[in-house]
């Protein structure tokens, strides 16, 4: 047994030594080697500096051609851009991926926008404009505002300020205070998913764009005109709907040309869109075309289109009086939109006696009086069909079996649905609903049945 006692303590004796000479042994290998630490990389939220849209998804309303989608807006690389059709609305948001506190946007313009918005939104169907802009230029424009708490940031152009779409070098998002989900793509359903950052996964489409306008009350109505330069630019062809027929005057001033709307509207917006501008002109209201009230004057135009807007004023009839011309040619204008909400009266013809709304109306008055009548009228409904899928690549209308159109009197809140079983269509009429101010949004499906994400909210009155 003492043998035995000695050997064990013989044996831990040597297995000791060996750590020992097995521990010297690491520190020597070590100490040549350089010394290194782990840096963990804060996320954007953590720094206010950090482009928050570099690299996120992108979804936009048009794309001009291949090689300009949404996503060279967000690339970081100050010589691709986007670029959109050339025509008025058109848009493009960005989803950050989480949540923060808005507060600084900055637009590289390649084709800059006159009129535009910057919205934020927490779902990519509701949007709060931040920023608002009545006479842009080109360049960069740095924009702050109130911090704002959102996932989505939207660039809204109005109006352009050139011929051509709307085209962005870039656009970048900053804030703080980030939360929520990591960054994901927009699925065709509009919803979040859970892929990492960098581009849209959806293979759904983007958006249809959605008019906000009312129903262009100039349309197909009666013109009369100072004069006509030759046949087959008669006044007429101001309000037929296509860009690219026109009226055009004598090489004198003045010129004017004048609508008839038929009925007597609140009318409070005019869009002029000149192949030949006047320098000098004034937008005219009347009830009996005899007496003219004036309700806005220009003293310095341009050409393009003038989107004007101004005090309501009740008028029948409304005409552009071009008191200087811009150019050695006459007043020519591709069309002209009146704009406005019904004032009463009777459809094209005259002014009722009784000056009692148009449209139908269902229920009748007891002589008691205990029952109203309920007025109802329609909305008119033009958008303009998407042409990219979220994640950029082209789409045909072959591709759309049809558009959902949700809409409600409450902003956000859309229980009611029309459904337009047309991948071509560009138009429809929602009939015999109450009169009053609905609030629309509008999709995008293909055969599947699967949404494209929202269009911006826009807000119609039915009369």
């Amino acid at each position: 047994m003492k043998d035995t006692l000695i050997k064990c303590r013989l044996t831990t004796q040597v297995m000791q030594v060996e750590l020992i000479k097995l521990l010297l042994t690491l520190s020597l290998a070590t100490a040549s080697l350089p010394a290194f630490s782990i840096q963990v990389q804060a996320p954007p939220s953590a720094n206010a500096s950090v482009n928050l849209a570099q690299g996120m998804p992108v979804v936009v309303s048009s794309v001009e051609y291949g090689g300009v989608e949404g996503n060279y807006a967000v690339d970081g690389d100050a010589s691709t851009r986007w670029s959109s059709n050339y025509s008025d609305p058109q848009w493009i948001y960005v989803d950050l991926g989480a949540t923060y506190a808005i507060d600084h946007v900055v637009l590289n313009w390649e084709a800059y926008a006159k009129r535009y918005e910057i919205q934020v939104s927490a779902d990519a169907r509701s949007w709060i404009t931040v920023f608002t802009e009545g006479n842009g230029n080109d360049g960069i424009v740095d924009i702050s505002f109130a911090p704002a708490s959102a996932r989505y940031v939207r660039m809204l152009g109005v109006q352009r300020g050139t011929s051509y779409g709307y085209s962005l070098w870039e656009i970048e998002v900053y804030g703080a205070g980030g939360g929520g989900t990591t960054s994901g793509g927009i699925t065709s359903s509009g919803t979040s998913s859970g892929t990492t950052s960098g581009s849209a996964t959806s293979s759904g489409t983007t958006a249809p764009v959605l008019s906000s306008a009312s129903s262009n009350l100039a349309l197909g109505m009666p013109v009369v005109v100072s004069s006509v330069e030759y046949g087959g630019v008669e006044g007429n062809y101001a309000v037929d709907g296509d860009a690219s027929t026109r009226w055009s005057s004598i090489y004198s001033d003045p010129q004017w040309i004048y609508v008839d709307l038929g009925a007597t509207y609140t009318i409070d917006r005019v869009v002029l869109n000149w192949e030949a501008y006047a320098s000098r002109y004034e937008i005219q209201v009347s009830a009996d075309a005899r007496s003219w009230l004036t309700v806005f004057t220009e003293g310095n135009g341009n050409d393009g289109i003038d989107d004007i807007s101004f005090s309501p004023a009740s008028a029948r009839y409304v005409r552009m009086l071009g008191v200087q011309r811009g150019t050695s040619y006459g007043y020519s204008l591709w069309e002209i939109e009146v704009y406005g909400a019904s004032s009463g009266g009777t459809t094209s013809g005259g002014i009722t006696s009784s000056g009692t709304s148009s449209g139908t109306t269902s229920g009748s008055a007891t002589s008691s009086g205990t029952t109203a009548p309920v007025q109802t009228g329609n909305i008119s409904l033009h958008w303009t069909a998407p042409v990219t899928r979220a994640d950029g690549t082209p789409l045909s209308l072959s591709d759309i079996d049809g558009y959902h159109v949700y809409y409600g009197t409450s902003a956000g809140s859309y229980p009611n649905q029309l459904n337009v079983a047309d991948g071509t269509a560009q138009s429809a009429t929602i009939t015999n609903i109450p009169v009053g101010t609905y609030y629309l949004v509008m999709t995008t499906y293909d055969v599947g049945g699967r949404e494209s994400v929202y269009s911006a909210t826009v807000a119609k009155t039915a009369q």
